[in-house]
């Protein structure tokens, strides 16, 4: 609803108003019912200057300077006099509701960019530290808690940078679903819910397990050294662990989520025209690997997670596609379908049914009926 201080010549309109902010509403002059008007309210403390820097910035928004084009309606600069707004009118021929999607994705893609980018570095930082670490990952339990212990500083490193891997992947993942929901009604708004629930979940549950098996590999070291059943040991310390065990817990709706969210962004982003048709499958597939082959998955995916990256900032080979600069959905063709003539109606076919399938030349079936008639003069005699 508009502030009680804007006067009731503005109404707002019942469909979805293109915005700047939440203080900028799609209204309705009532003196003039025909004319939309893009109404922005300033908070009550803001300056003169300010509400002008406004009305100025709304204008470069709309790429139209000139007075005439774009006339304040009616205006409240004076902050004496109440809360500061502005009315301005809509151009015709101007979706807004694109413009200030881009203006918003242009904002973040920068960030949005660095972060995708930065998942593939620091999974490789990540590996680095696990195989110089000294960690004896020959299978045996007790061998292995035993190098956890000796190496504890740098198990707890490699759980902390895997976790942070997992957070850097939620703005990368929360801006492409943001950008494939403007330019689609049927992405489904709770979903994305999954985009943090996932990564999320999966950095918590790195986090706790990191210093968890750090405080159970101590305690095995230093118990284990009297001797005796050394495994059931180690199985009782796990056991007894309330970290490991919330750990533990957390991996399996973290996959989940991860694995929704991934699937789910791609799939929509290829039909809105974001991702390529491989990109977008290769995507769905990951998120699918990441529960039936974790191991082989994951290196897989983080390498995914770098090329919308390069997407957000447009630093790929080809340029991106037309969907990110249009700011509405361009979905990709069918298989076999020309994208010159995708859509475009069937040429219509002058003249009647009669004369489309007349032939073109007439047989001469004289010399036929002739043949049949002498037959018949033979069966006679």
């Amino acid at each position: 609803m508009l502030p009680a201080t804007i006067p009731d010549r503005f109404r707002v309109l019942d469909e979805v108003a293109p915005s700047l902010g939440p203080s900028t509403w799609l209204v309705e002059d009532r003196l003039s019912p025909s004319r939309r008007c893009l109404l922005s309210a300033s908070a009550p403390d803001a300056s003169e200057e300010t509400v002008r820097e406004e009305v100025e910035r709304i204008r470069a928004l709309l790429r139209v300077r000139h007075p005439r084009l774009t006339p304040i309606v009616a205006a409240r600069v004076d902050p004496a006099e109440g809360p500061p707004y502005f009315v301005v009118e809509r151009p015709e021929g101007i979706d807004l509701a694109a413009r200030f999607r881009l203006e918003r994705e242009r904002s973040g893609q920068i960030l949005a960019g660095a972060l995708g980018i930065a998942t593939l570095p620091i999974f490789i930082v990540t590996q680095i530290v696990l195989s110089e670490s000294g960690f004896d990952l020959t299978g045996i339990p007790t061998e292995t808690f035993r190098s956890f212990s000796d190496h504890s500083g740098a198990f707890i490193a490699q759980g902390l940078l895997t976790a942070l891997l997992y957070a850097v992947m939620v703005f990368p993942l929360y801006y492409l679903f943001r950008a494939t929901q403007a330019r689609s009604q049927r992405v489904n708004p709770a979903m994305v819910g999954f985009v943090f629930i996932g990564p999320l979940l999966y950095a918590l549950s790195n986090a706790v397990l990191a210093f968890a098996q750090s405080n159970v590999a101590s305690d095995f070291a230093a118990q284990s050294a009297a001797g005796g059943d050394i495994y059931n040991l180690l199985t009782d310390l796990q056991d007894d662990s309330t970290l490991t065990q919330i750990g533990t817990y957390l991996q399996l709706p973290a996959a989940l989520g991860l694995v929704v969210a991934i699937f789910y962004t791609s799939l929509n982003a290829f039909r809105v025209g974001l991702l390529t048709r491989f990109f977008g499958t290769l995507g769905m597939a990951l998120a699918v690997a990441q529960i039936l082959v974790p191991q082989l998955g994951r290196p897989a995916l983080m390498a995914w997670f770098a090329w919308p990256g390069f997407l957000f900032l447009d630093r790929i080979p080809n340029g991106r596609p037309p969907a990110w600069e249009a700011g509405t959905a361009i979905p990709w063709p069918r298989p076999g379908e020309d994208v010159a003539t995708a859509g475009a109606p069937v040429e219509a076919i002058e003249g009647d049914a009669t004369e489309a399938f007349e032939p073109e030349t007439t047989t001469d079936h004289s010399a036929r009926r002739d043949r049949a008639r002498k037959r018949k003069r033979k069966r006679r005699r």
